[in-house]
């Protein structure tokens, strides 16, 4: 009789767990951290490692990528060191992706279209040169509508050796969130005890995202000698 509960117990994924979410960190030194009930939906995980590519000069950027899952979210994350735009995105089967709209800023924008299987590359057309751009495959996020909020800073000014991206309030617990740092002297990487991860420093610009686990404020810090700057941060939530 004891077995057979502890079994019931089990398939509801509630041993040892409680299923209220716990604080998060700020993305500047906290953790982030919650746990999440074994029950709930698919978490959110990269499916295949970012691609990150920038132009070398030309008024274009091509992101090829692996075989991707239909149904997973593709994610573009643009920025550019002149403060140029995107003046179109569509991948080779000459569907165009939509955009984050909160997140245009003169750091760049994010961009984003729910995958097919037949998905092998997007285009980047741009206004300006140089630029710089990463592809996230992402699974588990809400396919729906997949945006939760953004936020930029197009006035920022570095301090004591960091540039302190936008942050952001997630209203789910499990998200993906994107961000990048258009700085006028260049980033040499995420700033310790910051837990976003890094993806690219092309063109000294700063490229990463964040897997969260809780719901709370997130936010982006680059590490930088001095200068001003210009940043955005984007959330996409799960179902």
């Amino acid at each position: 009789m004891v077995r057979a509960a502890f079994v019931m117990l089990a398939a509801c994924g509630r041993i040892g767990f409680d299923p209220v979410v716990g604080a998060a960190g700020d993305g500047a030194g906290g953790d982030g951290s919650a746990r999440i009930d074994v029950g709930s939906a698919v978490p959110v995980a990269l499916a295949q490692a970012p691609i990150c590519v920038d132009n070398v000069g030309q008024t274009s950027i091509t992101i090829p990528f692996a075989v991707v899952t239909a149904g997973d979210l593709g994610i573009v994350a643009y920025a550019d060191e002149d403060s140029g735009t995107v003046a179109s995105i569509k991948d080779n089967t000459i569907t165009s992706w939509s955009r984050v709209d909160a997140s245009a800023s003169a750091a760049g924008a994010v961009y984003y279209r729910v995958l097919v299987a037949n998905v092998t590359s997007v285009v980047l057309t741009l206004n300006d040169v140089p630029g710089a751009a990463c592809f996230y495959e992402v699974s588990g996020l809400d396919a729906t509508a997949p945006v939760d909020t953004a936020a930029i800073n197009d006035s920022g000014t570095v301090a004591g050796g960091t540039a302190t991206g936008p942050a952001v309030t997630t209203a789910t617990a499990n998200e993906f969130i994107v961000a990048s740092a258009n700085v006028s002297d260049g980033v040499t990487g995420m700033h310790a005890g910051n837990n976003f991860t890094n993806d690219s420093l092309l063109h000294t610009d700063g490229h990463a995202h964040l897997i969260t686990a809780g719901i709370g404020t997130y936010t982006p810090v680059w590490d930088d000698p001095l200068g001003t700057f210009s940043a955005y941060t984007a959330a996409f939530k799960g179902p």
